[in-house]
């Protein structure tokens, strides 16, 4: 079937590559940094920008209620709430069993709540560890932040108890090194924040 270009949308059994210059005929995707993108652009879901975060700073994490932030990052978002979301991905390095429940989350505020069983608690989880010397984390693997205008915001991730109880956390070290254990290298916790067409 050709490509056939149908009010709103773009239809084909198989399309293998469009020229962006193609999708419109006012501004090309390829040249569009920030803004509201015209509906000819991309599908639903393009990703429109990429973030990459890297840490490998050892913490010995508190004993608390929470909240209590593990690490935070400064996300630059390109495009007006209406036209676009966050998409975060990741994985938290842990070392060290201590708590079975603690209430990791993901937040940014403006898009979720830390209020109790709020939105933050949700699509991020982590895997306790079952000993003093063993692995743990926590994992991010598609949590959407939505209602976010063009600026700056800060993704915190931390822990924070249902009931207020202290004496919790995921784990008792994060990224974990040599400090723990003589055999251990650094490890190094990552993140990656796409920016998707909504």
């Amino acid at each position: 079937m050709p490509l056939v270009l149908s009010g709103d949308g773009i239809t084909s059994d198989n399309i293998t590559s469009l020229a962006a210059s193609k999708l419109t005929g006012s501004v090309a995707l390829a040249t569009q940094v920030s803004g509201t993108l015209p509906d000819a652009n991309a599908p639903i879901g393009s990703i429109i920008k990429t973030s990459h975060f890297t840490n490998a700073t050892r913490v010995a994490l508190s004993d608390s209620a929470g909240p209590s932030n593990i690490w935070t990052v400064s996300i630059t978002k390109d495009f007006n709430s209406s036209t676009s979301d966050l998409v975060v991905f990741g994985n938290l390095q842990g070392r060290g069993n201590y708590s079975d429940q603690c209430g990791v989350y993901a937040h940014i505020s403006g898009s979720t709540s830390r209020s109790t069983d709020g939105s933050a608690f949700y699509d991020v989880d982590y895997y306790p560890s079952n000993g003093t010397n063993r692995p743990g984390g926590i994992v991010l693997l598609g949590k959407r932040f939505e209602s976010l205008g063009v600026g700056s915001h800060t993704l915190e991730i931390g822990w924070q108890t249902r009931n207020g109880s202290s004496g919790d956390k995921p784990y008792q070290v994060f990224n974990p090194d040599l400090n723990d254990d003589a055999r251990s290298h650094v490890h190094r916790s990552n993140l990656v924040v796409y920016e998707i067409l909504r």
